[in-house]
């Protein structure tokens, strides 16, 4: 294992145990596959992203009266975007650790945000769940609230706002994954479809079918 992800873990107060989930949670499939490894960060993002969701909706419940409803699901919306966790895994350096076949230069935003999800997964695991809600608060929730002018991309949202004024009405979404195990999002407004995305999540199928349908209403009103 990394002496630097070491040292890097041990500011946020994590000792490492099990050194084996830490490389694991910064695999790439590209890796894996060159190297004929038998895993990648793929599971432990899955664990990590649900973790992550309810450390962040705690935290948000925990600031329930200075907030409605609607404003706590934006909220949570804006600090568990894809844009929000990448940015926080470059503050943290992630990049460097990451294994990776090809240019480095080349790793999108997606996988440093699955490379911060996964990571939450391994500390989750290795180190339990009070630890792992001090890493989100400090690295993520925190940065969220010192940074508030980067967090701009929640087009969910704003298509909400956007469709209710127009149509009186709230958008849709209808997601199933594809032959490609991709999600396949479909966003209807009075059941005709004003936008698609494709992702490998949920909420970033969403997201891009939001972007569409809100970048032409936009333009239209």
């Amino acid at each position: 294992m990394d002496q630097k992800l070491i040292q890097l873990l041990q500011k946020y107060n994590i000792s490492v145990k099990d050194s084996k989930i830490y490389d694991t949670a910064f695999t790439h499939i590209s890796y894996r596959n060159t190297n004929n490894t038998n895993y990648d960060y793929e599971k432990l993002e899955f664990l990590g992203d649900a973790i992550l969701n309810k450390i962040v909706s705690k935290y948000i419940y925990s600031i329930k009266n200075s907030l409605e409803v609607g404003d706590m699901s934006k909220v949570r919306a804006l600090m568990t975007q894809g844009k929000t966790e990448a940015l926080a895994a470059k503050e943290l350096g992630l990049l460097e650790f990451i294994k990776f076949v090809g240019d480095k230069k080349t790793i999108s935003d997606s996988i440093l945000e699955d490379v911060y999800e996964a990571l939450i997964g391994a500390i989750y695991l290795d180190s339990g769940m009070a630890k792992t809600t001090e890493f989100v608060h400090t690295t993520l929730i925190d940065f969220y609230n010192q940074h508030p002018q980067d967090i701009t991309d929640d087009y969910k949202t704003k298509l909400q706002e956007l469709v209710y004024k127009i149509f009186k009405k709230t958008p849709v979404y209808k997601t199933v994954k594809n032959k490609n195990n991709e999600y396949e999002s479909k966003l209807f407004i009075k059941n005709v479809v004003y936008g698609e995305g494709v992702d490998k999540k949920i909420k970033e199928a969403e997201q891009k079918a939001a972007k569409i349908c809100y970048e032409t209403l936009s333009k239209n009103n």
